[in-house]
């Protein structure tokens, strides 16, 4: 095997475990979401117009 196909696999999974190492990090910490500032708004129906209903709020991880 050429030194240069063996150098290039190595670094391939250096990558790979790299991804692998920081998804798995990123996945086991465990945070509680959130919700702040939240509105709900209701226009009722009038005539042949249609009414609606709208909710906004802040969610953080």
């Amino acid at each position: 095997m050429s030194k240069r196909v063996l150098v290039s696999s190595l670094v391939g999974v250096a990558v790979i475990g790299g991804v692998v190492a920081g998804g798995l990090a990123m996945a086991s910490t465990a945070t509680e979401m959130t919700l702040e500032n939240g509105s709900a708004r209701y226009v009722a129906p009038v005539g042949g117009n249609a009414g609606s209903m709208t909710f906004t709020t802040e969610v953080r991880d």
